[in-house]
């Protein structure tokens, strides 16, 4: 199997999405633009023509040591591919960044950890939470709610809570700036992604408020490959009182009501997402670390 490293500079932007938009296990976060508004650098490892990619978002350690890591609102790259991911294929790519990178710590796409014999890494077993609409209409969906969160969104209703959509990126980066984690510092690649899926007619944003015009929630959509993934939930403490993201929540699923699409919830918060009735899918994350004069760094 032909695996060709191609630096960020020599990456073929159009076969490189095209690849992204036609793969199996296509996601938003694998195209190139994505990773631009996310990642300081990245490289690719690519298949014949550009079948199948990889992109490495990398740094370097204290140590000087190249790390693979995953970039912010992104739950998990690795191999995507026009093909079926085997073993063997996943096995070519999962050797080709042992050989070059010290040091992984991300998530990865598809079933990795067959690979254990290709690689020594340590394999977590992670789960995204969906929801697949699969057509359903709204009460079908929503017959399917936990009890608990149809308290929390009868207290949001009788706080008279109004859902707002399309809202200007700026004022939502505002909101995080506030409430999100890391606020401050991740706005800025947020507004990225935004306004380059508004571009593309893939991405909005959609906030609650008070009936003062109170901001409570907010939410960052993006829709590609039949999944509408919430990248930036955000509330606020007096948001969080009266369910304002549940509400969010249960408005986007009833705008996706009657659809084939997959709400992407892309959180690890089995807990709170399978209220809605949702169901977890599997990624991995990878843990890798070479010694230093025979000690593990910190």
């Amino acid at each position: 199997m032909n695996i060709t490293y191609v630096k960020y500079e020599d990456i073929d932007r159009q076969k490189y999405n095209s690849c992204i938009h036609y793969a199996l296990n296509g996601r938003a976060w694998g195209y190139k633009w994505y990773l631009d508004a996310t990642a300081r650098r990245f490289d690719v490892l690519v298949e014949g023509e550009y079948e199948s990619v990889m992109p490495l978002v990398w740094d370097k350690t204290w140590s000087g040591r190249k790390r693979l890591y995953s970039p912010v609102f992104t739950p998990a790259l690795g191999v995507f591919s026009v093909h079926v991911l085997s073993q063997k294929r996943m096995g070519y790519f999962l050797r080709e960044v042992d050989a070059r990178f010290d040091v992984v710590d991300s998530g990865f796409t598809g079933e990795p950890s067959r690979n254990q014999t290709d690689v020594d890494w340590n394999w977590q077993d992670e789960r995204n939470l969906i929801l697949d609409v699969d057509g359903r209409d709204y009460d079908t969906i929503a017959s399917e709610y936990s009890s608990e969160l149809l308290r929390t969104l009868d207290r949001s209703m009788s706080s008279d809570l109004l859902v707002h959509g399309n809202q200007k990126p700026e004022k939502v980066a505002a909101f995080m700036e506030k409430y999100y984690p890391n606020g401050e510092r991740l706005q800025h690649p947020m507004l990225r992604i935004l306004y380059n899926a508004m571009h593309r007619g893939w991405g909005w944003s959609t906030a609650v408020t008070d009936k003062e015009g109170n901001w409570l929630a907010s939410n960052v959509f993006v829709f590609t490959h039949g999944r509408i993934a919430a990248i930036a939930p955000c509330q606020s403490p007096e948001g969080r009182k009266v369910g304002a993201l549940d509400l969010l929540f249960d408005y986007a699923i009833r705008q996706a009501a009657g659809r084939p699409n997959i709400i992407d919830f892309a959180s690890t918060d089995e807990e709170h997402y399978a209220g809605f009735g949702g169901s977890s899918e599997r990624f991995w994350k990878a843990k890798k670390s070479s010694k230093i004069l025979g000690v593990f760094p910190v």
